[in-house]
């Protein structure tokens, strides 16, 4: 069977348990604790919860990687109580059991999907973007385990080459979530001002599961958005003032509907706005306006 993330470490004629992982500031490491060998169960759940050795480059001290079937018998869980401190996970509650698993099952018209990129996290901001807690990938059923701490307002989605789901929120109660896939569709055009192609940032946020996207288009007033979810979306495009290369200016709104595979070309016309200066009298340098 593969490896797991946990090595045995040589120390003083004796072995450290550990596990590994990346310190954002000082890279590849492990953590964990010097026990017998034999070891005993008391000793093991004392590495797993309260490691006291942290090891710097790992390989360098000779780290020798434990088997899932071995880890399996050793009762050592797929990650640590700690690792949700030192990577962008979620922290299990004490002795590394999870509160909850959640269990995603990634298919395409009726099949299971292997390998596709399964994303866990919190929505964010009125474009519900999701920030991510965890990514794994489906295996062979097409399913994908999360071990989460208590934590609420979670989203799911998977993701292919060429295909994606929709945003699911899942609840404290919903522990069984279907990521069926749909096949990418795309949107394109040109964005113009007084019948004059201009650079536009088009933004598209999902009304129905699609998840955001952001474009800016080129010097010829060509955008072109890949990889969208089919489904409804909000379109809003703006001006980019050339002076800052910030968007600019009032933007145009309005709303596409993509059918799967689907590419819709979709022509948008910035409105010309006016010039407006302001000009505020500063009393004192300590002052602004």
């Amino acid at each position: 069977m593969s490896a797991t993330r946990w090595v045995w470490i040589p120390v003083d004629r004796k072995w450290a348990l550990a596990f590994l992982y990346t310190d954002k500031m000082a890279g590849p490491s492990a953590k964990g604790a010097v026990i017998d060998n034999p070891p005993t169960m008391e000793q093991i759940r004392e590495a797993i919860d309260r490691p006291n050795r942290t090891f710097r480059d790992p390989a360098r001290f000779g780290a020798v990687p434990i088997g899932a079937e071995a880890a399996l018998q050793l009762g050592l869980p797929k990650d640590p109580p700690w690792i949700g401190h030192f990577e962008d996970k979620p922290v299990p509650p004490p002795r590394g059991e999870p509160s909850r698993t959640v269990v995603a099952v990634v298919t395409q018209h009726g099949q299971v999907v292997r390998g596709a990129e399964v994303r866990i996290g919190h929505v964010h901001g009125n474009a519900r973007e999701l920030l991510a807690l965890d990514t794994r990938l489906s295996d062979a059923d097409g399913r994908c385990v999360f071990p989460l701490a208590e934590v609420k307002d979670l989203a799911i989605h998977a993701t292919t080459s060429t295909a994606g789901s929709k945003l699911v929120e899942v609840g404290q109660t919903r522990d069984l979530v279907e990521l069926p896939l749909l096949a990418f569709g795309a949107l394109e055009g040109m964005v113009t001002k007084q019948g004059r192609p201009v650079v536009g940032s088009v933004s598209i946020t999902g009304r129905d599961g699609g998840v955001h996207h952001v474009r800016r288009g080129d010097p010829t007033g060509t955008y072109r958005i890949e990889g969208v979810i089919p489904g409804e979306y909000d379109v809003r495009v703006e001006g980019i003032d050339p002076s800052t290369h910030m968007t600019a200016g009032t933007p145009t709104l309005d709303r596409v509907v993509l059918l799967e595979g689907q590419r819709v070309r979709r022509a948008f016309v910035r409105v010309a706005g006016s010039k407006l200066v302001v000009r505020r009298r500063v009393e004192h340098n300590s002052h602004n306006g």
